[in-house]
């Protein structure tokens, strides 16, 4: 089943994803709109005021300094069903659209989040050998190329409840570069996965609508598998 899915977001520091939407095709990035990720707005390469920019500026809006509601990864699947039921398969949300993602129900405990929230998760870096990585060029971060140091590009990491799970059984923490301690390197990241390390990832809560869930490990979407 094809699904959107939810983004937990640290800016500069982490984030988790579950994905949903419409399959779509993989086609070639658009060339950069800046030179360089300082000179990148908020909307990224999207033009102001439509669905895509929207998206882009809630992925670069900085979590609040409120204390962190504590979710699990359980909870993203109550997340999923009640975005929905609210949305099918739509690809583009206007802001009223984005709206709706208010006190959505929890089911670890008798609570609510919505879109924006600032919220933690507990689970184990999984994914390996492929990930995580460092993704490519993406209108969010103005479609800049990656030069060997991912400066300009987020990282992406499959997050699950055990060290042994496969990327189909968690949902995917990203490392955006806005604002990213420089001494934060994917190699470092990998070699956590590898030494089966649990985390902690703080960051806003983002619902993802230009994915699609990848349940099906025999079909290969070419969409982040989940």
């Amino acid at each position: 089943m094809m699904r959107r899915d939810f983004l937990v977001l640290v800016i500069g520091v982490a984030a988790f994803l579950l994905f949903g939407g419409h399959n779509s095709a993989s086609v070639l990035a658009a060339p950069p709109c800046v030179q360089r990720l300082s000179a990148c707005p908020d909307h990224g390469c999207a033009n102001a005021g439509t669905p895509d920019a929207f998206l882009n500026e809630r992925k670069r809006t900085w979590p609040s300094s409120n204390p962190a509601t504590e979710i699990t990864l359980d909870d993203f699947e109550a997340l999923q069903t009640q975005a929905d039921r609210l949305f099918g398969h739509r690809k583009q949300l206007t802001a009223q659209d984005r709206g709706l993602l208010r006190h959505l129900k929890l089911t670890s405990f008798q609570g609510h989040v919505s879109e924006g929230d600032f919220v933690q998760v507990v689970g184990y870096l999984v994914g390996l050998p492929q990930r995580p990585k460092a993704e490519g060029p993406e209108s969010v971060n103005c479609n800049l190329m990656d030069d060997g140091t991912h400066r300009n590009n987020d990282f992406h990491i499959p997050i699950a409840r055990n060290p042994g799970d496969t990327e189909y059984e968690g949902v995917v923490v990203e490392i955006i570069p806005q604002k990213r301690p420089v001494a934060w390197k994917i190699n470092g990241i990998r070699q956590m996965a590898r030494d089966q390390l649990q985390v902690l990832v703080r960051g806003q809560l983002m619902y993802d609508n230009k994915h699609v869930v990848n349940k099906d490990p025999q079909n290969d979407n070419r969409q982040p598998k989940r």
